[in-house]
């Protein structure tokens, strides 16, 4: 039996009633399986003369790829042969019948002009609508199943199939103490999907004497062997960027050799301080050498804080750090507070805001950048935010921060 531990708290495996309510439990969380950017259309706005046994358990549609998914919700315990691989089978062929695909296609219409939920999420649409979701759905579309228990036979039978199929695990605890009411779940979500299909295989390395534990080519520039630009790459227009890694962690052991280390890199940025409008650190989340490396590089600092109670304790820390540096070192740092990854509703987050406010006034951004799905894809993806969901209340959080930035100069 497999058993899940959360925060020191035992959960037991759940077993659902029927598929009906995986289904429910499937809805409710949507858009955590298959993104912000989803619709979900469920079954029971469908009609059929055979029932609705011969309909698939709902469809999902992605706005910004443009692309659908048939949804099949099993329980493993399911015969695989006799109704699993048949169901999907069944529902595939049926979709290739272009008055089906039109039925669909009007249903989905209605669906989107009558639920308010789900309007909002078409505003961006350029387009008119009928005709975006008709381009949408004539395009051919991947069968999903979404199974309480994926076993090594179901993945090699739907590798065998002769059309596109992905599987998605969601499973369901309970609380061992409180019994069945309180529930969490684990599943694989449709962008980990994506990304384990892009990760090629990782191969060992034969030749161990190659690997440089540090990043060699990082620690030339920082030491002043190889220039800057040299180094930066141009990611995007106007935006260049100098890549880093885990292996430069272990650089400030060598920093400890150097004299005057903590201004190394203010001296190594000064030749490229003319050709950018803005310098960007992207500093470690510690108070070693390299942290006060980028301070005292910097002119200011941009603190992004949660609105979480331990976050008031590693301000005031950090604040004295910088005090230190101001007064030891001879400088003198703007300071910067950003409120980041913020669930204004709750109470909690409203207390520390205010209580932030309230200690370092201006020197707090008015811009809260709110927790939002879109930022945690873009970064799987490497894409930046305004980029990869540019209508994102994500996106329009940091444009805004932007703007503020520039403001203030």
């Amino acid at each position: 039996m497999r058993i899940l531990l959360k925060d020191g708290i035992k959960y037991l495996p759940y077993k659902y009633k029927d598929e009906d309510e995986l289904e429910r439990m499937v809805m409710e969380h949507s858009e955590s399986i298959f993104g912000a950017d989803s619709v979900f259309f469920s079954k029971q706005k469908i009609k059929t003369r055979s029932g609705i046994a011969t309909i698939p358990d709902g469809f999902i549609l992605l706005i910004n790829d443009r692309k659908w998914y048939i949804l099949e919700m099993e329980l493993a315990s399911h015969p695989l042969y006799e109704h699993i691989v048949v169901q999907v089978s069944k529902f595939n062929t049926a979709i290739k019948n272009p008055k089906t695909r039109k039925k669909l296609i009007d249903v989905f219409y209605e669906e989107v002009k009558d639920n308010i939920q789900i309007k909002y999420k078409f505003e961006r649409i350029t387009k008119e609508l009928y005709k975006f979701l008709s381009d949408a759905i004539n395009k051919d579309p991947e069968v999903t199943v979404i199974i309480d228990e994926r076993t090594k036979e179901l993945d090699e039978v739907c590798e065998g199939l002769l059309f596109r199929t992905t599987i998605l695990r969601f499973e369901t605890y309970y609380r061992e103490e409180i019994g069945v009411g309180i529930h969490i779940h684990s599943f694989d979500t449709l962008k980990d999907h994506e990304i384990k299909k892009r990760i090629p295989p990782q191969k060992e390395e034969k030749e161990v004497k190659e690997i440089t534990p540090i990043g060699k080519r990082r620690i030339e520039v920082i030491l002043g062997k190889k220039s800057w630009v040299e180094y930066c790459k141009e990611a995007l227009k106007n935006l260049w960027l100098a890549p880093s890694s885990i292996k430069f962690a272990g650089f400030e052991y060598e920093l400890i050799k150097q004299h005057d280390r903590e201004r190394i890199l203010s001296r190594v940025i000064a030749e490229v301080t003319d050709n950018f409008d803005y310098i960007i650190f992207d500093c470690p989340p510690s108070l070693g050498l390299l942290t006060i490396g980028g301070l005292i590089a910097s002119s200011e600092v941009i603190i992004p804080l949660q609105s979480h109670f331990f976050s008031l304790r590693a301000i005031e820390q950090f604040m004295e750090t910088i005090d230190l540096v101001n007064k030891n070192l001879g400088h003198a740092l703007k300071i910067h507070i950003l409120f980041t990854m913020v669930e204004v509703r709750t109470k909690l987050s409203q207390e520390v805001i205010r209580e932030i406010k309230q200690h370092f006034g201006n020197s707090v951004f008015k811009t809260i950048i709110r927790k939002n799905v879109s930022l945690s894809e873009a970064t799987s993806y490497g894409r930046p935010i305004i980029n990869y969901a540019p209508h994102s209340m994500g996106a329009k959080g940091y444009i805004s921060l932007a703007r503020e930035v520039i403001k203030s100069e």
